[in-house]
């Protein structure tokens, strides 16, 4: 026999071993087999560890197929994942075992990204989009559960296969929206907020990251400084004011300036609308981490604020850390150049 032949019988035994893998899925959940089947409440845990060990193992054999089959075999597995999202059955049980193989699965695939790769990353981003409309029409009962899986599961396509989204992707952008708009709603703010923070921590180097940027900056400093009225909110505010310190604190020196004249206002302006002693607390942690990370571009924008913003800065920063002769004291072992004592 020859070593074509060989070959030949190995990768008929992958399809078969993938066909069975898929069918045992599509046992298991709703949406994958041709033929309807009856809708359960939810999958059984049995059910679920043998769902997650077939994911595993698709998985895997994705990875050892010839190139020239492999995109076929994604494209079934990218299928499987977007179905699973859409299915009720499948929020509380299947989802959170199987969001970290899908996280591992796209990290493999969307690291260097072929042509057909990327549509197929491209056109799961807008499934995930489809499926988050549907959710937030609330016609079904997990639709909140699958409301946050799904914009957790969009995260983790965007920042895992990045190298797939040419800048001011429409598609990528209007994901950015729709989350940001999650901020709003105290049933999905607490997950949007991590999200979010997610996007702006995790180091994105492709080319879509300014574009991510451009379109979440605007809407995070709107979310900032007009507080909502609804509850349960504050602490996705408090997530968002954090996440943006660091974020913008890890900007190139050539950057930096730009980004603290952003960042220093807004602190400063939802200081004064949300004038609880825990957000000032809160506020002055924020910028003395920004007079720390860089003095000179923090003194570079204090210098251009309004009497009234030094103002209120030298009221949040003393009210939080005691009397005058304290702060100092504390500031100037940070950073003796800063000093904090309004003599800019």
């Amino acid at each position: 026999m020859s070593a074509d032949d060989h070959l030949s019988d190995d990768i008929d035994q992958l399809f078969e071993l993938t066909r069975i893998i898929v069918l045992v899925l599509a046992s298991i959940v709703p949406g994958l087999a041709e033929s309807p089947r009856p809708v359960r409440a939810e999958i059984s845990d049995e059910a679920v560890a043998l769902a997650r060990l077939s994911l595993d193992a698709l998985v895997d054999a994705s990875e050892v197929f010839p190139s020239i089959i492999r995109a076929d075999l994604h494209a079934c597995i990218f299928q499987i994942f977007v179905t699973i999202m859409g299915t009720a059955a499948c929020q509380a049980t299947l989802i959170p075992q199987a969001l970290p193989i899908f996280r591992r699965f796209i990290s493999g695939v969307g690291a260097d990204p072929g042509e057909d790769t990327k549509k197929q990353i491209r056109s799961t981003l807008s499934r995930f989009l489809m499926v988050l409309k549907n959710a937030q029409k609330r016609e079904f009962e997990a639709s909140l559960p699958c409301e946050k899986n799904t914009i957790l599961a969009g995260t983790m396509l965007i920042t895992s296969a990045n190298a797939a989204f040419e800048a001011n992707d429409p598609l990528l952008l209007r994901f950015v929206t729709e989350l940001t708009e999650c901020l709003d709603n105290p049933m999905t703010t607490k997950m949007a907020a991590g999200c979010v923070r997610t996007l702006l921590v995790v180091p994105i180097r492709g080319v879509a990251h300014p574009a991510i940027l451009s379109r979440l900056l605007p809407r995070l400093v709107t979310f900032l400084t007009t507080p909502s009225d609804l509850e349960g909110i504050e602490q996705s505010r408090t997530i968002i004011a954090q996440s943006l310190t660091t974020s913008l604190s890890s900007l190139p020196a050539s950057k930096k300036l730009a980004g603290f004249a952003l960042l220093i206002p807004t602190l400063l302006a939802r200081a004064e609308k949300e004038t609880n002693e825990t957000v000032h607390k809160e506020t002055a942690a924020r910028l003395l981490e920004l007079a720390s990370n860089d003095a000179s571009a923090f003194r570079g924008v204090v210098v251009r604020l309004s009497a009234e913003q030094k103002t209120l800065m030298e009221r949040i920063i003393k009210g939080s850390q005691g009397p005058k002769q304290e702060v100092r004291e504390e500031v100037e072992e940070k950073e003796p150049t800063i000093a904090l004592k309004m003599n800019f």
